[in-house]
């Protein structure tokens, strides 16, 4: 008796409970159908599935021919890096032109400071050598410039113009051009995974990244990615996959994001102007490499070389020789080319400026005064 009056109040407790949701759950429904008919008859109709897959039809012709336009523009605006071996070119990686004098990018991973280097352009078969201006470790880019053949020929090509306000967005594609396993000029696209991502790189983890949705392919790093306007919005870099298991299993991309391209791309590019130009009578400043370092017995790498100093220029006058090595100026330590040509531009209108520099197994100090043609256009 006891059970069947649990079980009687137990059911008519459920009963009760069920029969609150139905009536609930009619009311929800009658709702939503009062206002879907409410919004059917204030709005328009919904379009077909056949308008729809029109809609997606035309645009993915729009992005085929997008890719197709980009490639034909940009292919001749990148190249493959080779070294010489045993008599044979062997591709090492990729890069692309960044200026109609022939200088282009890489990774510094790539190029690892080697002298001798010759290039391909687009997918044309003629060697042309190229040579190393300057590289950055902790950015992991390199720049070089495209030299004449023996023929004293230089090739066609054209070249991205780098803006450090180009920023794509999660989920929107990309397109690059790179030599992967030496193939020149082959094209992938894919999307942006995030738009900036850290710690990706053990080394640096507080640098940040294009995440790609493809993998950086053996040969890919340097290669150049872009939106679909072909304009370039970073530099194939590495990739992150499991240990040891090979290119299958690196899955995830990463990418030089533009706006430090840019940070990297410009300082060089002053440095490149200024190597032609008189700077106090300073020229030439070469790229530091451990053969120079051995042979000037130089106490640290950190500083600049003379290359040359104008006959005639404050720089003569004051004492300074090729081959001196410039650790500071004005009391502020010169780390690189870069750190030299910003310093002297800062201190262009300094009418005197004492350079520390090392000579000969000691370090000495001079005043420098100001370039004659500077002073004459003011």
């Amino acid at each position: 008796k006891r059970f069947k009056r649990e079980m009687k109040f137990n059911f008519g407790k459920t009963n009760t409970i069920n029969s609150k949701v139905v009536r609930n759950g009619i009311l929800i429904v009658v709702v939503f159908l009062t206002l879907f008919n409410s919004a059917c008859k204030n709005k328009t109709e919904l379009p077909s599935i056949e308008e729809v897959n029109k809609e997606s039809i035309l645009y993915a012709a729009y992005v085929q021919n997008q890719f197709l336009q980009i490639y034909e523009k940009r292919k001749n605006s990148t190249v493959t890096f080779y070294i010489e071996e045993q008599g044979e070119k062997k591709p090492i990686g990729s890069g692309f032109f960044i200026t109609p004098e022939g200088h282009m990018l890489s990774c510094q991973h790539v190029i690892l400071s080697r002298e001798k280097l010759f290039i391909r352009v687009g997918d044309f078969d003629s060697f042309f050598p190229a040579k190393l201006l300057n590289e950055n470790k902790d950015l992991d880019l390199a720049l070089l410039q495209v030299l004449p053949n023996a023929e004293g020929k230089k090739p066609e090509f054209g070249h991205f113009t780098i803006s450090p306000t180009i920023f794509p967005n999660t989920g929107s594609y990309y397109i690059t051009i790179s030599s992967p396993f030496g193939l020149q000029a082959s094209m992938d696209s894919g999307i942006i995974a995030r738009q900036m991502r850290v710690n990706a790189d053990k080394y640096r983890p507080q640098a940040g990244f294009l995440q790609l949705s493809k993998p950086a392919y053996q040969g890919s790093s340097g290669g150049v990615v872009m939106n679909l306007e072909g304009e370039m919005i970073g530099v194939i870099r590495f990739s992150l996959g499991y240990p040891g298991g090979g290119a299958e299993n690196n899955l995830i991309g990463f990418a030089i994001p533009a706006n430090n391209v840019f940070n990297f791309s410009s300082d060089q590019k002053d440095l490149v102007t200024l190597k032609k130009k008189v700077s106090r009578g300073i020229i030439e400043i070469p790229l530091m490499t451990p053969f120079l370092i051995k042979k000037l017995n130089l106490p640290t790498p950190i500083g600049v070389i003379i290359s040359y100093v104008e006959e005639g220029s404050p720089s003569e006058k004051a004492g300074l020789k090729r081959y001196d090595f410039i650790t500071q100026i004005n009391e502020e330590p010169i780390t690189d080319a870069v750190g030299f040509s910003k310093v002297m531009r800062k201190l262009e209108d300094a009418k005197t400026i004492k350079i520390k520099y090392f000579r000969e197994g000691k370090f000495n100090e001079v005043e420098v005064g100001q370039d004659t043609q500077t002073e004459k256009q003011k």
